[in-house]
């Protein structure tokens, strides 16, 4: 016996989970600008599910830093700014669209190759210029949920940036 779908029944039931996820979104968006982290947490969480990088890493950055454990665990933050008070004026002298050309030249020179040889990839998701530059990369293929991610590659990522852009950065990995 074969059973047969209704094709409008199917597309009703899809509108309403569209309907009632959006309104969680909306919701939960509101509760994150206000500063709850849980919110932060969910809605980075939704973000990262539709794809949306950029907006699930703004979140998740946000609840990290109000001490979610989860988002800690989502994204690694890797910095030794605050023990450096050297700065390198050639890049800060730059506007910031020279600045970002610089950053993503060096992931695409020095950083992607190495990550390449192992079935990895990186990409640049966020450059944020000013005193202590912001960098939001995201891990690809074999990076990407990867043990090294968090210790070694950021290490090694870290150290790519200090020695070619600013001793003062802060890199963001999810």
């Amino acid at each position: 016996m074969s059973k047969i779908f209704d094709k409008s029944v199917l597309t009703c039931a899809n509108s309403e989970y569209d309907e009632a996820y959006i309104k969680a979104l909306q919701h939960s968006k509101e509760a994150a600008d206000k500063g709850h982290a849980d919110a932060q947490l969910k809605t980075g969480l939704l973000y990262r599910q539709e794809g949306k990088v950029a907006e699930a890493m703004r979140y998740l950055i946000a609840a990290a830093h109000n001490n979610s454990t989860q988002a800690q665990a989502l994204i690694t933050y890797v910095s030794n700014a605050s023990l450096e008070s050297s700065r390198n004026s050639a890049f800060h002298d730059l506007d910031v669209e020279r600045q970002r050309a610089l950053v993503e030249n060096m992931i695409a020179t020095k950083i992607r190759p190495t990550l390449a040889g192992d079935g990895g990839g990186i990409e640049l998701i966020n450059y944020v210029g000013g005193k202590t530059p912001q960098i939001w990369l995201n891990y690809l293929g074999n990076c990407s949920g990867c043990q090294l991610g968090s210790t070694s590659t950021a290490d090694m990522l870290l150290n790519h940036f200090e020695t070619m852009i600013d001793k003062n950065v802060v890199l963001y990995l999810m």
